[in-house]
């Protein structure tokens, strides 16, 4: 009897400490939440000082602020060559790695105010940003722990943060970082290609299709991210800066080249119309947010005409542009929007 009593007594304290642990837990990452959504400290500081290095001693009459995710998050890309284009306006880079419209939404004001930018780009991606709304939770086919991970990120943008920087850890001590050895040369291969997403076609194999369609159940994503696009326009509008949306589509939609490679990692697609240069998301975008200081840019025609053997605009393995996506969508903005 002695003994049950003692062993209850243990597991009761056992308990409660694992109680403690979880509410701190929980009060912990809430007030990261806070702080992150209100900006209360520049998380992404030595990011921009990092990408803008190169540019701190350039002297520029004109200055253009530039948001966006992975596709502008290099020092070597579209933006750098604009940079190099233009000796009279600096580009500045603001971009992050992983993040979409709620996140730039939330540092847009600061970075503004920081920089105080005669014009802003926003780059956004076909692919991925409505999934960045929203992920797509699948109990059967995904992971119970990535599962309960996608759910948190839904919730706390400070969430997806902490992952940003668990991989930038995990790139400090030597482990494998896929989205910088997939772009290279190499041709295409199923093995070889982006584990992240082959997860994401494993969780929702029509996600490419229901993103540039605006889907039925990936309507509640895209309202969200119009409301976010909205309030980053407003902000510029406020401020009198003319803003341009500029939006990269999947590489799927350029021809049947990325198309098919897809198919083959899973990818399905119901529409016929997944190379139309006027789709839905482009098309519902610009009605919604065009206006006189707000400029949506569709370069997918421009990619599909540049696009060819030998000639490709994105890597085989990765979603990314490769160099010489890069030049031509920087020669697109160069043509076309920058005055």
């Amino acid at each position: 009897m002695f003994n049950s009593q003692k062993q209850a007594k243990k597991f009761n304290q056992f308990a409660i400490n694992m109680a403690i642990m979880l509410a701190t837990f929980i009060v912990c990452l809430l007030l990261v939440e806070v702080v992150y959504r209100y900006q209360l400290f520049d998380f992404y500081k030595a990011e921009i000082t990092y990408l803008n290095n190169s540019i701190k001693d350039k002297k520029s009459k004109k200055k253009v602020l530039v948001f966006g995710d992975s596709f502008t998050a290099n020092m070597n890309n579209y933006v750098t060559i604009l940079n190099d284009s233009f000796s009279d306006i600096q580009f500045i880079n603001s971009a992050m790695p992983g993040i979409g419209a709620q996140e730039i939404n939330v540092i847009a004001k600061n970075r503004i105010n920081q920089f105080n930018p005669d014009m802003v780009i926003v780059q956004f991606y076909v692919g991925n940003d409505l999934l960045d709304i929203k992920k797509p939770i699948n109990w059967n086919n995904i992971s119970f722990a990535r599962n309960c991970f996608w759910l948190l990120s839904n919730h706390l943008y400070s969430w997806r943060f902490i992952n940003y920087r668990l991989g930038q850890f995990k790139s400090s001590i030597g482990q494998s970082v896929e989205t910088s050895k997939l772009k290279n040369n190499d041709s295409f291969s199923s093995e070889k290609f982006s584990k992240r997403e082959k997860l994401l076609l494993v969780a929702d194999p029509f996600y490419y299709d229901k993103s540039i369609h605006v889907s039925d159940d990936f309507k509640g994503r895209y309202d969200a991210f119009i409301a976010k696009v909205t309030d980053i326009s407003e902000l510029c509008k406020a401020r009198n800066i003319n803003i341009k949306i500029v939006v990269i589509p999947a590489s799927c939609q350029v021809n049947e080249h990325y198309q098919m490679n897809l198919q083959k990692m899973g990818a399905k697609f119901e529409k016929t119309s997944i190379n139309d240069t006027l789709y839905p998301f482009i098309q519902q975008l610009t009605e919604n947010i065009n206006g006189n200081s707000t400029q949506v840019l569709n370069p997918l025609s421009t990619f599909q005409k540049a696009d060819s053997i030998g000639r490709r605009l994105y890597y085989e393995n990765d979603i990314h542009l490769n160099k010489n996506g890069d030049s031509v969508l920087a020669q697109f903005i160069s043509n076309n929007f920058i005055k």
